[in-house]
């Protein structure tokens, strides 16, 4: 194996099979397997990375009942038929990263056409290239170190 110069990850935008990643950035590499130029590497990660966020949409200058425009929000979110679950403090939602943050400006936007002057969203973001997990298996995960499943 050889220091990669370039980052070695597959079409999908994880490492590809022929790479190994130490615990430190760099990543290491068959000779020859990384042919893809970084400048694409880059785009493709970027258009298919999957993502988990936590997002809290607060409407401001609307009161202080914010049901009907969660509910607006949630809307635009089951439409674009992501993966999503409402909690009492925000949502959780999953998918790749365009279609995500495709679907967060939307919410924005039919929470304006309902009339919010403004609104103030607090997002988290997760990513995670070593394998997939959703935020229902890393719940579980957290459920079985505590014995509670």
């Amino acid at each position: 194996f050889i220091r990669c110069l370039k980052p070695c990850v597959g079409h999908c935008g994880f490492p590809s099979l022929d790479c190994i990643a130490p615990a430190s950035p760099v990543l290491w590499c068959v000779p020859g397997s990384c042919d893809v130029e970084p400048a694409k590497q880059r785009e493709s990660q970027a258009n298919r990375m999957r993502v988990s966020v936590d997002l809290c949409v607060v409407p401001l200058g609307v009161g202080v009942s914010l049901a009907p425009y969660i509910a607006a929000c949630q809307q635009v979110i089951e439409e674009a038929g992501l993966v999503h679950e409402l909690g009492p403090n925000g949502t959780a939602v999953e998918g790749e990263w365009a279609e995500v943050f495709a679907c967060l400006e939307r919410c924005h936007e039919a929470v304006h056409r309902m009339g919010a002057p403004r609104i103030h969203t607090t997002v988290k973001v997760n990513t995670r290239i070593d394998r997939q997990q959703s935020f229902r298996e890393k719940v579980a995960s957290v459920r079985t170190a505590a014995g509670a499943d």
